[in-house]
């Protein structure tokens, strides 16, 4: 353990953060980092773009639920089974 590649979306993340939104800095106080930390978040999740959102922010996403189509669905269920170990049947 302790390798990035355990947890990558949370490390894609916290690399996000520190490189696009200035956390990798270091802060005068814990109030003034708290500060930084939570405007960062909201950034992220109400005005950034997201490529696996559609180019949509995750507030949108989350928001507004599209519905998938039938191609989507069924890489959905494929993608579910093949990480639960249910067999994929064509």
């Amino acid at each position: 353990s302790g390798s990035p590649y355990d947890n990558a979306i949370a490390e894609r993340i916290n690399g996000i953060l520190k490189t696009e939104f200035g956390l990798h800095e270091t802060f005068g106080s814990f109030e003034q980092a708290k500060k930084q930390v939570e405007s960062a978040i909201s950034k992220y999740n109400y005005l950034r773009p997201h490529f696996s959102c559609g180019l949509k922010t995750p507030q949108y996403k989350h928001a507004y639920v599209e519905p998938r189509t039938p191609k989507q669905n069924q890489d959905y269920l494929n993608h579910s089974q093949v990480n639960s170990g249910i067999p994929v049947t064509e």
